[in-house]
């Protein structure tokens, strides 16, 4: 992103078997180029009772440096994480299986979770709380809805990108939509940048 960082993942060798770990890469200068080599450091989300995951993927990061992403604990339960001012926070829609897949400046986060055999898309405009609100998106009903990107078109509107499936058998399409900021909008205020956490 334009703070020249990224986030991913990385498969590690664990007792039971292999497991992602989440990470962050950044470049330590100031300014606006990198001649230097980038950083890199493991991102240590916990979820329920502050249990350490099984595995923890990171997926996005904002201006700010705040992050989201998917941890997955022993018992197989799948979590949204969010990382902001030094503070980890999972989050959970749904009755299993939250995925964090993006974030925006303001940190509103979008991403997919399964109630009832049925996958959503979301849009969560408190994730630092474990049940955070959101709202649900729903292309036309369909079985499958994943949303992977925000963005801020206008002083109205988001856009949001991702695919949907009718059924879980048939083809796979892609779709971009927009959302009303009245609608969507988080209630906490922007942070400027100068407010962004420290690494």
């Amino acid at each position: 992103n334009d703070s020249r960082a990224g986030v991913g993942y990385y498969e590690t060798n664990t007792a039971s078997g292999c497991a992602q770990q989440a990470f962050e890469y950044y470049c330590p200068e100031q300014g606006d180029t990198c001649t230097g080599p980038y950083q890199y450091v493991d991102l240590s989300p916990l979820g329920p009772n502050s249990a350490k995951p099984a595995s923890s993927i990171a997926s996005g990061i904002n201006g700010l440096g705040d992050v989201t992403g998917t941890i997955t604990m022993s018992n197989g339960q799948i979590y949204g994480w969010f990382y902001a001012e030094l503070r980890y926070n999972y989050f959970s829609i749904g009755t299993n299986n939250t995925y964090g897949r993006a974030i925006n400046f303001d940190d509103s986060v979008v991403g997919s979770y399964t109630n009832n055999g049925v996958t959503y898309g979301f849009l969560v405009i408190s994730p630092q709380q474990t049940q955070p609100n959101y709202t649900m998106i729903d292309n036309n009903n369909s079985s499958v809805t994943v949303v992977n990107s925000m963005n801020l078109t206008t002083n109205s509107t988001y856009t949001i990108g991702g695919w949907f499936q009718a059924s879980t058998t048939s083809k796979t399409h892609g779709f971009v939509a927009t959302c009303t900021i009245s609608l969507c909008k988080p209630s906490n205020a922007l942070r400027p940048r100068d407010q962004s956490r420290p690494r």
